[in-house]
């Protein structure tokens, strides 16, 4: 037998109003965050968007050639058998393991985190956009 009060009492997050178009719902939504706002939340997550925009925009490129020549540079000696690389131990101490279920899985429970704490993604993502132009 189903329960009603658990049906009824089941919070939807602000992402399923905006896809679903509960009107009521969003009012309720916006109401309660212009009320319940927390600032020290907003300073922190923008601070850190507007850090990694910074950051992002100067040395993406950098890090990015770094990376690409690290890797190719470890493919090379490992190739030649000039540095064999245990592949299975350099797995194991980053607690890596090779599964496309384990990626899946990661990326969907990020989505629904950031579903979840809408409000947070929204300040880290205005700040990085802030953080990105004035680089």
């Amino acid at each position: 037998m189903v329960d009603i009060t658990q049906v009824l009492s089941k919070k939807t997050s602000f992402w399923d109003n905006i896809t679903q178009f509960n009107v009521k719902a969003l009012m309720q939504d916006i109401t309660s965050y212009t009320y319940n706002i927390n600032w020290v939340e907003v300073a922190t997550f923008f601070g850190i968007g507007l850090v990694s925009g910074i950051f992002f925009k100067r040395y993406f490129a950098s890090f990015v050639i770094i990376l690409f020549f690290g890797c190719a540079v470890a493919g090379l000696l490992d190739y030649t058998g000039i540095a064999p690389i245990n592949w299975v131990h350099a797995q194991n101490l980053l607690g890596v393991v090779p599964s496309h279920a384990t990626l899946n899985s990661f990326i969907v429970s990020a989505v629904e985190w950031a579903k979840l704490h809408t409000a947070i993604v929204g300040y880290f993502c205005f700040g990085f956009v802030i953080g990105f132009k004035i680089s």
